[in-house]
């Protein structure tokens, strides 16, 4: 009697748990998997506005990169109107979680501050290096950008400048390469080497570069 009670209790509480789990809300995991299947249609059609709703609901719960896409979408108007301060919200929610590519994206609202969005350049700096500093190499090139731009008023900007456009070179940047070939053949932050120079335009004509190949055929290769 009590092993056939026992097994009875034991059968109703495998459903019991097995009803909780089928009515458990998703995580924000699963959230953003779902967000996932619809901006790259994994089995389902594609469909941005479908996808935006997945990421705002993980983003909410506090997804990092539920986050960051959320203010992708927001940026470039997918699946929704174009909503740049809704971006720069959940961008930043992203970029102080660490994301790298959202401290970017901050970063590049902030520097140009477009309508609505006040500019904040010395913050925007603070993003591009927070995340050049973990090896994401468009704002690495953005703080190389920043450095060649002071170069003529602080020739000491050059060797910041090379620095950076170094990192993002070995990522494979096409423009910085150009700019480290730019700076070895004119010997601005670094040592004169047209070798070197040669060498780096080369890398970057090899991506389609217009200003690399013309340098090229102008030097004769």
């Amino acid at each position: 009697m009590k092993k056939t009670v026992l097994l009875v209790f034991l059968v109703f509480s495998c459903i019991c748990v097995s009803f909780r789990a089928e009515g458990a809300p998703p995580t924000p995991e699963q959230l953003y998997e779902n967000g996932r299947r619809y901006e790259l249609g994994k089995g389902v059609s594609k469909n941005d506005s479908k996808a935006l709703s997945f990421y705002l609901k993980a983003a909410e719960a506090g997804h990092v990169e539920a986050q960051a896409r959320t203010g992708l979408f927001y940026a470039f108007g997918r699946g929704t109107g174009e909503n740049v301060k809704k971006a720069l919200f959940w961008y930043e929610k992203a970029a102080r979680q660490g994301h790298y590519g959202a401290q970017n994206n901050l970063a590049n609202i902030l520097w140009t501050g477009p309508k609505g969005v006040k500019k904040d350049r010395e913050k925007a700096l603070d993003f591009w290096f927070l995340s050049a500093m973990h090896g994401y190499g468009e704002a690495q090139l953005k703080m190389a950008l920043f450095y060649l731009s002071r170069g003529e008023q602080d020739p000491a900007a050059y060797r910041k400048a090379y620095y950076w456009n170094f990192q993002a070179a070995l990522q494979g940047l096409p423009e910085a390469q150009w700019w480290l070939g730019m700076l070895r053949e004119a010997g601005k932050g670094v040592e004169k080497d047209m070798k070197t120079a040669v060498h780096w335009y080369k890398k970057a004509a090899a991506k389609g570069h217009r200003e690399a190949k013309a340098r090229l055929k102008k030097l004769g290769y």
